[in-house]
């Protein structure tokens, strides 16, 4: 579920971080090469990397060292656990497919 919102006056660092977010938890277990994330993203690969690098760092992606792929981090699930209390995946879903099906 890709969100896609207007860009807010001085945050492009956290727009670009959280588009990176998006990828890697798209990419699932078995993780994303840094060129893809940087070419889906839109951004070159040593910023793309320098994101990823910060992102690391606060537990919110892992790199695999063998794979040199990233994948989503522990501490990203341990915030996705606490937002699942609040909200009903299943419902947020079926809304989002509901929208597409009026489109």
């Amino acid at each position: 579920m890709e969100q896609v919102t207007a860009p807010v006056a001085g945050a492009q660092a956290i727009a670009r971080a959280a588009r990176l977010l998006r990828l890697v938890t798209a990419g699932g277990a078995e993780g994303v090469p840094l060129q893809e994330l940087a070419e889906a993203a839109q951004l070159s690969r040593s910023t793309a990397h320098r994101l990823l690098s910060a992102l690391k760092a606060e537990g919110l992606v892992d790199r695999d060292e063998e794979s040199a792929r990233w994948m989503p981090g522990p501490e990203l699930f341990l915030m996705g656990s606490v937002a699942a209390a609040r909200y009903d995946v299943c419902l947020l879903y079926t809304s989002d497919a509901a929208d597409e099906e009026d489109s």
